[in-house]
């Protein structure tokens, strides 16, 4: 089995989330200009907008999704996540994400693995393991017995602070979820949010100047949203019940030590 990337990252960030109006978040967009530039990533993509694509891992009691629907102040999600339209094809990069809430702060590990590797780990085979990001999120799985749920995906615009300032503002449209059959199969599925944008504010310690104008401005209400719960119970109400919707879950192997 070819072993994962040796590139990882960690990071410990503030988050608020808000839904608005497409109309508002094209307003919203527009103010802020004079405080972001778009991700170098996004620079040269039209609208500098592109497709995150996450398949999140939970036990077979979606132990995970109830910790969030119970807003557990001390949690964890693991999710598989890769960027279809930045760079296309097989060798596509997938990230490992392991995201811890402690509080208001959000911890985030992530380390890049080829495609081969992701699948072969989502598909419950034994994987070789060399960089301890990668280890990490391999303990948390077998030791939880997590397996693949649901797919989530959605085109964001994304922007960074213009002044060195480390924040970061997404716009998250047209949310759908889907089996996670395959990383890589696009459409199908069901819609999530499709009146709705999702913005997101993200931050290192105090919320920048600029952002506590923005909220003020556009008298934004700070929600809990998570995308995965989210998607989840939509997936729950088009197949019936949650039984109905594990029941096209790939099998998995028992839960580990």
């Amino acid at each position: 089995m070819t072993p994962e990337a040796p590139r990882n990252t960690a990071s410990a960030r503030f988050e608020c989330k808000y839904l608005v109006s497409d109309h508002r978040a094209e307003a919203i967009r527009r103010w802020a200009q004079a405080w972001v530039e778009p991700d170098p990533h996004a620079a040269d993509l039209p609208g500098h907008a592109y497709i995150v694509s996450s398949v999140y891992l939970d036990s077979v009691d979606l132990a995970l999704y109830r910790e969030t629907l119970e807003g557990n102040c001390d949690r964890e999600k693991l999710r598989v996540r890769s960027y279809p339209s930045v760079k296309l094809g097989k060798d596509v990069p997938v990230f490992l994400e392991v995201k811890r809430r402690r509080n208001r702060v959000v911890e985030k590990v992530r380390a890049s693995v080829d495609s081969a590797f992701a699948k072969a780990l989502l598909s419950g085979e034994e994987v070789t393991v060399r960089q301890p990001d990668v280890a990490e999120f391999v303990a948390i799985k077998q030791r939880r017995g997590l397996g693949p749920v649901v797919r989530v995906d959605y085109n964001r615009q994304a922007y960074v602070g213009a002044f060195g300032d480390g924040a970061r503002l997404t716009l998250d449209r047209a949310l759908r979820g889907s089996l996670p059959s395959d990383l890589w199969v696009r459409g199908g599925g069901w819609l999530v949010e499709d009146r709705s944008v999702i913005l997101e504010l993200k931050f290192n310690g105090a919320l920048p100047g600029w952002m506590q104008q923005l909220v003020r401005r556009f008298d934004l209400d700070r929600r809990s949203y998570s995308k995965y719960a989210t998607t989840l119970a939509k997936g729950q109400v088009r197949a019936g019940t949650v039984g109905d919707l594990l029941t096209h879950m790939p099998k998995r192997r028992a839960t580990g030590a």
